[in-house]
């Protein structure tokens, strides 16, 4: 994560941005780039400030951070 902060989520492509909120616990389907990647930078600025010590509060921020996250309305 401190190395993907360092080079930007902007630097990405569209595939390997939403693999990378997938990695880190958000399913992409439903949301735009621009959400993908504001989320992302969301948790790139948490992963990275946190020390070795805290990484029990990195594997809880997945939820924190989605819980109130906008859902694109589904298309019925």
């Amino acid at each position: 994560d401190r190395a993907l902060s360092r080079l930007g989520p902007h630097q990405l492509s569209d595939s390997e941005l939403r693999q990378a909120c997938y990695l880190r616990g958000i399913s992409s389907d439903g949301l735009g780039v621009h959400q993908c990647r504001e989320w992302l930078s969301q948790w790139l600025q948490v992963s990275s400030s946190l020390k070795e010590s805290e990484v029990s509060l990195l594997l809880h921020t997945v939820v924190f951070l989605s819980a109130n996250y906008p859902h694109v309305p589904s298309h019925h």
